[in-house]
């Protein structure tokens, strides 16, 4: 209430209390259950399935990272349609085409737009072999809206590869992009969404700076 009186969005408001919500949902009620590990020699685990072959697979989270103008969204938009068309990618394989998901936080939609489709023109891509396997959300400024929905969001789609970029902008207003209290409520979103079935990568960069030791990679 006294966020709201304060001129707060209402989805941000929303959002927190759903946060405090699962926070207090997560301190009791039915205990995590446990395995015991002999049964994992009785058994065979699930087999592999890689999105980028070597480097991550369904259910992974993953970190692209680099400093500031480094190319991080040219290298997430390639990554995009090469596991979008099934198509090896810098050398990687990609075992089998993917439905991805990117969800676009910074870019104008204009700027989405024109990227997707050079990138397409140089690798010979055309509607017809991309149709159905790449959605775009365009979220810029609605950061709180995307961390309150990117689950259903992720399943209203179908998506089997959820790209976010940029990560910081999930963050809502008073976190810091590089805290602990800031991170924590992103890296769970991304367990979520990681735990309904597909891979998650967030698109993110070091702290601004001259100083050799805020690189993060």
């Amino acid at each position: 209430v006294e966020a709201l009186v304060k001129g707060g969005a209402l989805d941000v408001v929303a959002a927190q209390l759903r946060a405090a919500g699962e926070a207090i949902e997560g301190g009791g009620g039915v205990l995590i259950p446990a395995t015991d590990a002999a049964d994992y020699l009785e058994t065979e685990p699930p087999p592999h399935d890689p999105v980028l072959d070597g480097v991550f697979e369904m259910g992974d989270k993953v970190e692209l990272i680099g400093a500031s103008k480094r190319r991080k969204s040219f290298a997430a938009i390639e990554m995009a349609v090469h596991v979008a068309t099934g198509r090896d990618w810098l050398g990687l394989k990609i075992p089998q085409r993917r439905r991805v998901q990117y969800v676009n936080l910074e870019l104008k939609a204009d700027w989405i737009h024109r990227r997707i489709r050079r990138a397409c023109r140089a690798h010979g891509i055309d509607p017809a072999a991309l149709r159905g396997w790449l959605c775009v959300l365009n979220a810029r400024g609605r950061g709180a809206t995307v961390r309150a929905q990117l689950v259903e969001l992720a399943r209203r789609d179908r998506a089997e590869l959820v790209i976010v970029d940029p990560r910081y902008k999930l963050h809502l207003p008073g976190e810091a992009e590089n805290a602990g209290e800031g991170v924590q409520g992103v890296l769970d979103l991304l367990d979520s969404v990681a735990e309904s079935g597909p891979a998650v990568l967030g698109v993110h960069h070091d702290p601004k700076g001259d100083s050799g030791d805020r690189a993060i990679q």
